[in-house]
């Protein structure tokens, strides 16, 4: 099959399955398997050279939200403005689940989805949080891993984020937070 492609492509093998038991474990673990995959090569290549593979941890978000939110934000490790769209859409996808706030799902920041931003708790967990930790991850300010609880990591990466722009680090995802994260 890879000798048909004409783009780069490798073929990985992550183990041998010979039960019941282990393709069990392999169907749990398997976002986890795909995260480890992409540390090693973003590792491999940011030894090589930082403009190759910019961020693990933006990569993570991309793949994270693809698979949390049924987004399709290509795993380049960059944030793009070409991203913003997909994250909208999961942020909406979020703040219905949360909030019940029956939002379109449209990848625009309309009206309707700003005032929804205001139900944006300072301590929480589900999907709202979960969104906001791939959020800072995108901006390279989350080095943990996303659980979806707002927790001590969360408000110090959202401190942090508010700090590098220019807003008061109240460690609270407000509006004005969540519009920098936007890119707004």
């Amino acid at each position: 099959m890879l000798r048909k492609t004409v783009m780069p492509a490798m073929l990985l093998e992550m183990g041998f399955i010979n039960n019941d038991e282990d393709n069990r474990l392999f169907d749990e673990k398997l976002t986890d398997y795909a995260i480890a995959i992409v540390d090693g090569i973003m590792a491999y290549f940011s030894a090589l050279d930082e403009s190759v593979c910019p961020s693990a941890l933006v990569m993570q978000a991309q793949l994270l939200l693809n698979t949390g939110f049924g987004t399709d934000i290509p795993l380049s490790g960059v944030y793009k403005v070409s991203d913003l769209p997909s994250v909208i859409m999961a942020l909406q996808t979020a703040l219905n689940a949360a909030f019940d706030a029956k939002l379109k799902v449209d990848g625009l920041l309309g009206p309707k989805t700003l005032a929804a931003l205001e139900n944006l708790p300072d301590k929480d967990r589900g999907a709202t949080v979960y969104w906001l930790q791939l959020a800072l991850m995108l901006s390279d300010h989350f080095p943990g891993k996303p659980d979806g609880v707002f927790g001590p990591n969360t408000q110090a990466a959202v401190a942090k984020f508010q700090k590098t722009n220019g807003l008061a680090p109240s460690g609270l995802p407000d509006t004005q937070t969540i519009l920098k994260l936007l890119r707004y």
